[in-house]
């Protein structure tokens, strides 16, 4: 699900687009991909991973090999979603301020969670 997703976003960021300037596809794509990562409503997402995996209940251990792979993957994650907003907000215009800000605000918010599992997500971002 998170590689998924960071491949998804990546995608979006480094697909060329055509030269008649007409950004509204990759605007529509860009935010339906963060609605669902940053702005998630109907399920906790990245976060119910981390709740899985790295609360340290014993039934959910990572062998340690494991966990360092899923750390990289969510910090690799949080990083192309910090980039994915930068490039949204270049890409909106007035109207889609309110639901740019919304992203902001799940990114902090889902980011302070994740803290609280992998502390050096805060000076990583």
């Amino acid at each position: 699900m998170i590689e998924t997703r960071t491949a998804a976003l990546r995608n979006e960021l480094e697909e060329p687009r055509s030269s008649d300037g007409d950004q509204l596809p990759r605007l529509q794509s860009l935010q339906r991909i963060l609605q669902g990562s940053v702005a998630v409503q109907v399920n906790s997402g990245v976060l119910s991973v981390c709740t899985a995996f790295l609360s340290g209940e014993p039934a959910t251990r990572l062998r340690s090999q494991e966990l360092q792979q899923l750390i990289a993957a969510l910090l690799e994650f949080m990083a192309v979603c910090k980039r994915a907003i930068r490039v949204h907000f270049r890409l909106i215009g007035e109207e889609d301020q309110d639901f740019h800000t919304q992203l902001v605000n799940g990114f902090q918010s889902l980011t302070a969670e994740l803290s609280h599992y992998i502390p050096a997500i805060l000076s990583e971002l």
